[in-house]
C-alpha cells in the first residue's frame, strides 16, 4: 500500500459521522506498481463499480499475509479462512456456494428467535452492570453470535464466547499485524487443536459461515446497534442500519478495461469504493423501511451480504431488549471512534 492513498482513505473515514464520510464526492487516482489505485468517494459511482462485471472482489490482505509468512510468522487460520471465504470468490462457484450458506443462515435465524425470551431475562438481570451504549451493543452481539456459533458447530457456548472475546477487527486499509495475529489466535482457539472439515465434508459450509460471523459479522452489528442508541430518536434499529451503513468501504479489482461515468479503469486497477454518502451529499433516507434504493449498507451486486437477513433479525432483537430494559439511557456516553473499514464507537470521559 502507498502512503498517499492510505492517508487519504484514513482522512475520509477517520472523521466520518453517523451517516457520512468526511470528504466530498470526488475521485482520487494514485499510481502504484503497474496499475492505478482509485479512491471512489461517491457512493453513486461505487454502486456502478460494484455491479459491473468488469470488476471482481479480491483478497487485499494477501501481501501482508505473505510478508508474515516470509518472516516465519504464518497466520494459518486467517489464510485458510480468506482462501475459502465467499467474499473473495467470483462466478459460478460464488453463486452456488452462496445459496448453501444462505440456507444455513435461515436455519440459524429461526434458532436465534427461539432464544428471545431467555435473552430478555438475561439482560434484565444484568441491566445495572451495562453502563454505555457500546457496552450494550457488544454484549448483545457477543451473546447472539455465541449462540449461533455454538448451535452451528455443536460446541459449548462458553468456547464460542471465549473465541469472540479473543477476536479483533482486522478490516483496515492496510495490513495490521497485531490484529491479524489476534484473529488468527481466536480461530485457532475455536477448534481446540482440531482441523476444520474440508469441502467434501457435509459440515464444511457451517464452519465457513461461523468463521464469517467471527471475522466479519461482529463489528458491523456492534456499530449499528450503538449508532441507533446514540442518535436517541431512532425508532427502528433494523431500518437504521441502511442509513448508518456501518461498513464504510470495500475494495474491488478491475478484470478488463472499462469506462464508467467518464472514468477509465484498466485491468489490474484497484478501487476502494465508499458505501456511505460523502460530506456534501444527502444522507440515506431515514424513513425507508427495511430496504433502500440508495443505501449500500449491505452491499450490492453479486457480493451483497449473505448474512443480511440474520443481521436484521439480531438488530430487531437488540431493539426489543433495549426498549424493555435500557430506554432510560446509560451512565456513560459513547462517541464515534475510527477503527478501519467499520463505523465504531468508544466511551467518552
Amino acid at each position: 500500500m502507498k502512503i498517499d492513498h492510505v492517508k487519504s482513505l484514513t482522512e475520509a473515514f477517520q472523521y466520518r459521522t453517523l451517516t457520512r464520510h468526511a470528504k466530498p464526492h470526488l475521485i482520487e487516482h494514485y499510481q502504484s506498481d503497474g496499475h492505478k489505485i482509485h479512491l471512489i468517494f461517491d457512493p453513486g459511482l461505487s454502486r456502478k463499480i460494484l455491479t459491473s462485471k468488469a470488476f471482481a472482489s479480491f483478497n487485499y490482505f494477501q501481501p501482508g499475509l505473505d510478508m508474515n509468512k516470509s518472516k516465519n510468522r504464518p497466520l494459518y487460520w486467517i489464510q485458510a479462512f480468506l482462501d475459502a471465504n465467499l467474499l473473495f470468490k467470483n462466478g459460478e462457484t460464488h453463486r452456488s456456494e452462496k445459496k448453501v450458506v444462505q440456507r444455513l443462515t435461515n436455519d440459524l435465524e429461526a434458532h436465534l428467535l427461539e432464544w428471545q425470551p431467555r435473552l430478555n431475562t438475561y439482560f434484565y438481570k444484568r441491566r445495572s452492570h451495562i453502563l454505555s451504549a457500546i457496552d450494550f451493543a457488544q454484549k448483545i452481539t457477543r451473546i447472539t453470535l455465541g449462540l449461533l456459533i455454538s448451535h452451528a458447530l455443536s460446541i459449548p457456548l462458553r468456547r464460542a464466547l471465549k473465541c469472540l472475546d479473543r477476536r479483533q477487527n482486522i478490516w483496515f486499509i492496510y495490513f495490521h499485524p497485531s490484529r491479524q495475529a489476534a484473529m488468527d489466535a481466536a480461530l485457532k482457539y475455536l477448534y481446540q487443536g482440531n482441523t476444520p472439515p474440508d469441502q467434501n465434508d457435509p459440515h464444511y459450509f457451517s464452519h465457513l459461515l461461523v468463521q464469517s460471523l467471527i471475522v466479519m459479522g461482529y463489528d458491523p452489528l456492534v456499530a449499528s446497534i450503538c449508532a441507533s442508541i446514540c442518535e436517541a430518536d431512532s425508532t427502528d434499529f433494523a431500518s437504521d442500519s441502511y442509513r448508518y451503513c456501518p461498513t464504510s468501504f470495500v475494495s474491488r479489482i478491475c478484470k478488463q478495461a472499462v469506462l464508467i461515468d467518464g472514468n477509465n479503469f484498466d485491468a489490474g486497477d484497484v478501487c476502494f469504493t465508499s458505501l456511505v454518502p460523502a460530506a456534501d451529499q444527502p444522507e440515506n433516507n431515514r424513513y425507508t423501511q427495511n430496504s433502500s434504493a440508495s443505501s449500500l449498507a449491505y452491499g450490492v451486486g453479486a457480493h451483497v451480504c449473505v448474512g443480511k437477513s440474520l443481521s436484521l433479525t439480531i438488530l430487531g432483537m437488540a431493539q426489543q431488549i433495549f426498549e424493555q430494559h435500557f430506554s432510560d439511557g446509560f451512565a456513560h456516553r459513547s462517541v464515534i471512534a475510527s477503527d478501519g473499514a467499520f463505523l465504531s464507537f468508544e466511551i467518552t470521559s
